[in-house]
């Protein structure tokens, strides 16, 4: 991912929060690699796959037991979507 110095995914979700009149802790973020990590500085709901780094996982308020889609579906799944 190439992005201009002091742009990230938490800065693009910060912004786009603020375009849509939604407050920050009322957000849900998933992840599993680095470049998640900034989203994860946010308030709100942070969700890890099974499969992401470790430091992620740390910062995360929940993990899924699977990886990936399986773990998309898991969290969907708990949601009853």
């Amino acid at each position: 991912m190439i992005l201009p110095l002091d742009v990230d995914k938490g800065v693009g979700l910060r912004i786009a929060m603020r375009y849509l009149n939604i407050d920050l802790d009322k957000t849900i973020v998933i992840g599993n690699r680095e470049n998640s990590q900034s989203m994860f500085m946010n308030p709100g709901i942070k969700i890890a796959f099974f499969n992401a780094t470790k430091k992620l996982k740390k910062l995360a308020n929940y993990v899924t037991k699977k990886p990936s889609t399986k773990g998309m579906r898991e969290i969907m799944d708990s949601m009853n979507v």
